[in-house]
C-alpha cells in the first residue's frame, strides 16, 4: 500500500466517508462519534439544511435527552419516536423507520445497530444518524470478489467511492479502510480455489485468513451477458494469456467455443458455476451487475441507488447515495467496455441458443436468472440479497502466532493479532500469545504491514553492521 493510500486509510478511520447529502435532497448515512451532543449537533445541522422532522430510537434516557435538546434548540423541528416506544413517550408523535426526514439510531454496537440500520432499507430520502463503532465500515477492511466479466470495474469504483483505499493483494493481514482481494492480484477467485486449493497450500489450513470476519462484496451477472463479454474480450492479444486460442475465430465461433470447450476453457457452467458457493456465506454481500450499472448501462437508477444504500447500511459507512452513484460508472476504467445489460439478446445466434438449451441451467438458477431467450434480465434474488443481513464470525485464531518467514537478517517474522512481529532467531522458545501488545512493542520490532516490517529489519541490520564497522575503526585508530 502506498503512502497516499495509507493516508486515505488513516483518514477513513474517522468514519467520515464520501460527501454527505442534504436530508431532503437525497439519501445518506452519517456516522457520528456516539456522544449525545454529536447526535444533536448533526440533527440540528440537518434541520438547517431543510429537515423538518426527526425520529429518535430506541427510547430511553438518552433518547429523551436528545429530543429535549433538539426541541430547545429548534422548537419548529418535529421530534417523534417509534410506534413501539409510544408507551414510553406518550407526548410524542410516532414515525415508522424511514418516515421522518432524519432518523437517529442510538443503538449500541452489535446486532441491534445492524438490524436497526437494515430496517432503513426502504427509505427513499433523508438522513440516518448512527454511532461510529470500532467495526464501522472504514474502521475495517473489505474483500472484493467478482466473476470475470461481471463488472469488476464497477465493484472497484463502488469501493473507492465509499472511501476505501486500494489495498490490493492480501498479504497476511488486512489494512483498515482498504479493500483487498482475498488472494493473489485480482478479484476473480473461484470459491473451490480459495476454500479447497488454498487450504492445501497455506499454513495451518488457511485458518488465519480473516475472510470469515471480513465483509466481502461479490459481483455477479447474467451468465449469457458474461458469455458475450468474454467473446468480445478474450481473443484480443494482450488481454488474456490464452488469446491465441480464440484469436482466429469469428464472434459466433468464439461464442460456441466458450459455451462448451472440452480442451481448455470448459463450459460456461464450469467457469461461472465455480463462483456459486460465494452466495452461501453470511459475510458475503452479493451485488448484481444489472443493479450496479444503473441507467447508463441499461439498468435503472432506482435499482442502483437501492443497492448502494443497502451496502452503506450493511457496511456502516458514511456516505451520500447520489454522490457515490455518480462515481461508480467510470469510463476511465482499464476494463471498461460500454457495459450494458441484456446484450446477449441482440447478438447470440440460433446455434448458440440451441447449445444453451442443451446444457444444464442449474447455475443460472443459483444466481436467480433463466437461460430462456425472453427471460427477465434482473436476478430474481436481488431483493433477497438486498435484505439479507451481514453475518460476520468472530476471529478465532488471531491470538495464535503463525510463523511466516525464517532467518530474515537474523529474525523470524511472526503474524500475531493482525500484526507482524520480528523475533530475533537467538531469542529461543517464546510464548508470544501470552504477551500484551505493549510488551511485544517494547521487546520486538512490530508493524501493521509485512513490507514495513521487512524494511525495519533491514534498517536494523544496516545499523548493526554500521555499529560493527565503527567499532572496528575505533580499535584500529592510533
Amino acid at each position: 500500500m502506498s503512502e497516499s493510500q495509507g493516508k486515505i486509510a488513516a483518514e477513513g478511520r474517522t468514519g467520515t466517508g464520501p460527501e454527505k447529502a442534504k436530508p431532503r435532497d437525497g439519501l445518506a448515512l452519517r456516522l457520528v462519534s456516539g456522544e449525545t451532543e454529536s447526535f444533536v449537533e448533526a440533527a440540528l445541522e440537518a434541520g438547517s439544511e431543510g429537515a423538518k422532522s426527526v425520529c429518535v430510537a430506541p427510547w430511553g434516557e438518552r433518547a429523551q435527552a436528545v429530543a429535549e435538546a433538539l426541541r430547545a434548540a429548534r422548537p419548529q423541528l418535529k421530534v417523534s419516536c417509534r410506534p413501539e416506544d409510544k408507551a414510553k413517550a406518550p407526548a410524542l408523535r410516532t414515525e415508522a423507520a424511514g418516515a421522518a426526514d432524519v432518523d437517529i439510531l442510538l443503538h449500541q454496537e452489535g446486532e441491534g445497530l445492524a438490524e436497526a440500520l437494515l430496517e432503513q432499507l426502504d427509505r427513499r430520502h433523508g438522513l440516518v444518524l448512527a454511532a461510529q463503532t470500532p467495526c464501522s465500515g472504514l474502521n475495517r477492511a473489505i474483500f472484493l470478489v467478482s466473476i470475470p466479466k461481471a463488472g469488476t470495474h464497477l465493484l472497484l469504483e463502488l469501493a473507492r467511492a465509499m472511501g476505501f483505499a486500494d489495498g490490493g493483494q492480501f498479504d497476511h493481514a488486512t489494512q483498515p479502510g482498504c479493500w483487498h482481494y482475498v488472494e493473489y492480484s485480482n478479484s476473480h477467485t473461484a470459491a473451490p480455489d480459495f476454500f479447497l486449493g488454498s487450504v492445501r497450500q497455506a499454513a495451518f489450513g488457511n485458518r488465519h485468513h480473516p475472510f470469515p470476519s471480513t465483509p466481502t462484496l461479490f459481483a455477479y451477472r447474467h451468465p449469457l451477458d458474461i458469455l458475450v463479454s468474454e467473446a468480445n474480450y478474450y481473443h484480443k492479444p494482450g488481454k488474456t494469456i490464452f488469446s491465441g486460442y480464440l484469436e482466429g475465430l469469428s464472434f459466433e465461433e468464439r461464442v460456441l467455443r466458450l459455451l462448451d470447450d472440452p480442451w481448455l476453457l470448459g463450459t460456461l457452467r464450469d467457469r461461472v458455476g465455480k463462483f456459486c458457493a460465494w452466495l452461501e456465506f453470511g459475510n458475503v454481500v452479493p451485488l448484481s451487475f444489472e443493479e450496479l450499472v444503473g441507467a447508463q448501462g441499461g439498468g435503472t437508477d432506482a435499482a442502483q441507488r437501492r443497492l448502494i444504500w443497502s451496502v452503506l447500511l450493511k457496511l456502516q459507512v458514511s456516505g451520500a447515495v447520489e454522490e457515490i452513484a455518480r462515481k461508480v460508472f467510470n469510463p476511465g476504467s482499464a476494463t471498461f467496455r460500454a457495459p450494458r445489460i441484456g446484450g446477449h439478446r441482440q447478438v447470440l445466434h440460433p446455434a448458440a441458443w440451441e447449445r444453451i438449451r442443451q446444457q444444464p441451467a442449474d447455475y443460472f438458477e443459483r444466481f436467480g436468472y433463466s437461460p430462456d431467450q425472453g427471460a427477465a434480465l434482473f436476478s430474481s434474488r436481488c431483493e433477497e440479497f438486498l435484505r439479507r443481513p451481514l453475518r460476520l464470525q468472530q476471529e478465532q485464531n488471531a491470538n495464535t502466532p503463525m510463523l511466516l518467514e525464517q532467518g530474515v537478517f537474523g529474525y523470524n517474522i511472526v503474524l500475531l493479532r493482525r500484526r507482524f512481529v520480528a523475533v530475533p532467531c537467538s531469542a529461543g522458545p517464546l510464548d508470544l500469545g501470552t504477551m500484551t501488545d505493549e510488551q511485544l512493542e517494547q521487546r520486538f520490532l512490530v508493524a501493521s504491514q509485512l513490507l514495513l516490517l521487512r524494511r525495519m529489519i533491514l534498517d536494523a541490520a544496516i545499523d548493526e553492521r554500521q555499529a560493527v564497522t565503527d567499532s572496528d575503526k575505533a580499535e584500529l585508530a592510533p
